[in-house]
């Protein structure tokens, strides 16, 4: 996906990034995102023991993550096991970069 041209009249773009956006718009989902950072991967199990939450929040905040493409997730035996899709934040780098850089291009108006 980052290698994906980026231009400002791409619905297609505009709704991938913002899904991915509303998907890490909340909380518990940052917390999760900060968590997996921190190792390679982890399974819904693991991240209950870390957060105050049902097995069931954590397991629908993971499915809105992976749905948004934040996330990938792999079976191990009778697990899934989570972790952070790099190329994802990769893209949503460049999505920021390109705003930072045509504000900064106001500024100078």
């Amino acid at each position: 996906m980052p290698d994906q041209k980026l231009r400002s009249n791409d619905s297609l773009t505009h709704e991938k990034t913002a899904e991915m956006l509303k998907a890490l718009g909340h909380p518990v989902r940052l917390k999760v995102i900060q968590h997996l950072l921190s190792q390679a991967c982890c399974c819904c199990g693991e991240l209950c023991d870390c957060f105050d939450h049902s097995q069931s929040t954590i397991s629908q905040h993971l499915g809105v993550l992976k749905d948004a493409g934040v996330l990938t997730a792999n079976k191990d035996g009778t697990r899934m096991l989570y972790s952070i899709d790099p190329t994802a934040f990769e893209y949503l780098g460049i999505v920021f970069d390109g705003f930072s850089k045509q504000a900064k291009g106001l500024c100078k108006l």
